[in-house]
């Protein structure tokens, strides 16, 4: 399957700037943010399940290699940027 590009799109990314031009990636990277915000906001996660979620994906065959990479990219730019939520004591 070819690569369908589009007009370059910028994202910021801390103090960088993703510079995404591959409309599978493009995908990929916003199921893999909207899967973070959606699943991932309150879950605190270790290394090992990090290795888990990134070879999981880029094992998956049933999407392509940019969506995949895409998706990895947006889930741990999503996680990187979460900010985070002060818990509340429940005694207070």
């Amino acid at each position: 399957m070819e690569n369908q590009s589009q007009v370059p799109s910028a994202i910021p990314v801390g103090e960088g700037t993703l510079v995404i031009t591959d409309e599978t990636f493009l995908k990929g990277y916003q199921t893999g943010r909207l899967a973070f915000m959606s699943e991932g906001r309150a879950i605190r996660f270790s290394d090992k399940d990090l290795t888990t979620l990134i070879m999981k994906t880029l094992e998956d065959m049933s999407y392509s290699e940019p969506h995949c990479v895409g998706f990895v990219t947006g889930w741990l730019i999503a996680f990187a940027s979460n900010t985070p939520q002060p818990i509340k004591n429940a005694e207070a």
